[in-house]
């Protein structure tokens, strides 16, 4: 037999729901919040109000390989129309709704789409402002708006399914095809000009068919989604859930994800590092707002987890009677916070879309709860390594996963090959050839595979800092090291390129500073807080406990506190990572200040 074929028994994804529909048809399928008011659907409803979308698609002229944009936060009418375009073996292309007008101008101009549903007005409101000479959309689909507010070509969701049937006549049955294109995934653009990544049938199948086979979903989890569709992390996760079968809970507010938490206790979560930074960070707030006693207590069995997590990285794990005392006095009773925070059921979590703090990861780990740290990229359909929940190396982002091999370069770059990698960019074949090297990807990251196969990351190529002297320094390393010092820091950049020394600008959180009862009662005002002498003292402990950890090379000689945090409509991707080429133009004064 084939191996391929397990993951091919299929050959689309829309192959998937139909077999769900047919095999569990009054089985729990999706649930969704609509006016405070949970809404559950059963797969063999999800199917036919997947083909009343579709046959109202085809009515207006969709046919195969049409690329159709969905600009939307996650929400139920994000997967239907995503399961709709499958089903006419045409082409999503998700946006993100953080992005702006020249964002997506750029998109539906380089993908030619045909039509965009769009969340709402404020979104419609973007596309508006988009020349009409560059972009060939014929309609724009509104999930929620006013219908007198709606301009040509503008029509409200439901007028558009309305008097459907999704017995609507198939004159042609599309033809699926494990090489038909189910999607265009746009890069966040970290590093430069977005490029549309062609994802196939095949890729999604055989992604949903590896997390299947090593059973980190199955059939009676409930999985919390809340992640944006338009990632490829979340995406996966999606055709993931036709595959088990499993019941999914899809929440459009961020804001509400612990209420929400609370309300579905899921089995399964999977999030990107800052959602688990800030879990941490409130934890620690919320632990602190006590008497003098136990917030010593509390300081002293953090800096114990830091001491024991270092032990645990150099295979020196030494767990004597301060350790015990210190789990017993603290970590007990945050498990106890912890579990009733996820609703109970939790079996373990998912980290993915940027590396994840290693102090975090044990802290969660100290305080039980297994957090699997996976790595892949848009190129790669997500996940290449993951660290299974009953073999997890922290540290590191586990090993590749079935099917896809790995291998580092001469030059330390992390070369992958596998069915999950894309066949090239849209539209850019000297983008494409750029990308492999003898049928390898390569994936523009630094990293290391140890004697087990565990892949560790050490950075982005292209950020590697080379400094005057000629020294290779990975920013990501420090920058991690500086925020774990600290709850009181969000982001930190470095800088030193050419330079002779480190340099870095810092922002703070917000929520940190405004929610401590020790700052609060210096100023209110969170602007006057960043410039404040007794916050400043507690940033320079923080970079100097971080130095005290780096080679001198690595050291931060120079930094500033900016009195605002980045945002993700310019400096941060939907998925919190920065932009440095941007924030190094934007603050570009402030660094050229720290070498005068």
């Amino acid at each position: 037999m084939n191996k391929l074929n397990y993951y091919f028994k299929e050959k689309s994804v829309f192959q998937l729901l139909e077999k769900a529909a047919r095999n569990k048809p009054i089985s729990h399928a999706i649930k969704y919040k609509k006016n405070q008011k949970w809404i559950q659907i059963n797969w063999k409803t999800l199917l036919e109000k997947t083909k009343i979308l579709a046959s109202s698609l085809r009515k207006i002229g969709i046919k195969e390989g049409d690329r159709i944009a969905i600009l939307s936060n996650t929400r139920f009418e994000w997967i239907l129309a995503d399961l709709a375009i499958f089903s006419l073996n045409a082409c999503s292309v998700p946006i993100y709704s953080s992005n702006t007008t020249n964002d997506i101008e750029f998109i539906l101009k380089d993908s030619n789409s045909k039509i965009i549903f769009a969340e709402n007005q404020d979104q419609i409101n973007k596309i508006r402002k988009i020349n009409a000479k560059y972009i060939s959309l014929t309609h724009i689909i509104c999930f929620d708006a006013k219908e007198e507010d709606l301009k040509n070509k503008e029509l409200l969701y439901r007028d558009f399914i309305k008097n459907t049937k999704s017995t609507h006549t198939i004159k042609k049955k599309p033809l699926y095809n494990l090489k038909s294109i189910a999607t265009i995934v746009y890069t966040s653009g970290t590093t430069g000009k977005s490029k549309g990544v062609i994802l196939t049938n095949k890729n999604l199948l055989y992604e949903a068919a590896v997390i299947k086979k090593l059973r980190l979903l199955t059939e009676n989890d409930t999985q919390l989604l809340f992640l944006p569709l338009a990632h490829i992390f979340a995406r996966v996760l999606e055709i993931s859930w036709l595959k088990t079968t499993h019941n999914l809970v899809v929440i459009d507010n961020i804001n509400e994800l612990l209420q929400n938490i609370l309300e579905i206790k899921p089995t399964f979560m999977a999030a990107v590092p800052r959602i688990y930074e800030k879990i941490y960070s409130k934890i620690i707030i919320t632990a602190l707002k006590t008497n003098k006693v136990k917030q010593i207590i509390i300081k002293w069995a953090l800096n114990k987890i830091k001491k024991i997590a270092k032990q645990e990285v150099n295979n020196q794990r030494k767990y004597n009677i301060t350790w015990i005392i210190a789990q017993k006095l603290v970590f007990n009773k945050i498990n106890y916070k912890l579990t009733k925070l996820f609703g109970n059921r939790l079996k373990f979590l998912i980290s993915g879309g940027a590396p994840l703090s290693t102090e975090i990861n044990y802290f969660f780990k100290y305080s039980g709860f297994k957090i699997c740290e996976g790595y892949g990229l848009t190129e790669t359909t997500a996940a290449t390594t993951i660290n299974l929940p009953n073999d997890i190396k922290i540290g590191t982002v586990g090993k590749a996963v079935p099917g896809t091999e790995i291998k580092i370069s001469n030059d330390k770059e992390i070369l992958i090959k596998g069915p999950g990698v894309f066949n090239g960019y849209w539209k850019n074949k000297k983008e494409t050839s750029h990308a492999f090297c003898n049928g390898w990807f390569k994936s523009g990251d630094i990293g290391k595979l140890d004697e087990n196969n565990y892949l560790t990351i050490i950075d982005r190529k292209k950020d590697i800092i080379v400094t005057a002297s000629g020294k290779n320094i990975a920013p990501q390393k420090i920058e991690n090291l500086v925020k774990m010092q600290s709850n009181l820091i969000s982001q930190v950049i470095t800088q030193g390129d050419k330079r002779n020394f480190i340099s870095a600008i810092i922002t703070l959180e917000k929520a940190a500073l405004l929610e401590s009862d020790k700052y609060i009662k210096i100023l209110k005002n969170y602007t006057d807080l960043t410039k404040n002498s007794i916050v400043i003292k507690e940033i320079n402990k923080a970079v100097s406990s971080a130095n005290s950890l780096l080679q001198r090379h690595e050291q931060i000689k120079k930094f500033k506190i900016l009195n605002d945090n980045l945002s993700t409509d310019k400096e941060l991707t939907p998925t919190l990572k920065i932009k440095r080429s941007l924030i190094y133009k934007q603050y570009e004064k402030i660094f050229n200040n720290f070498y005068k």
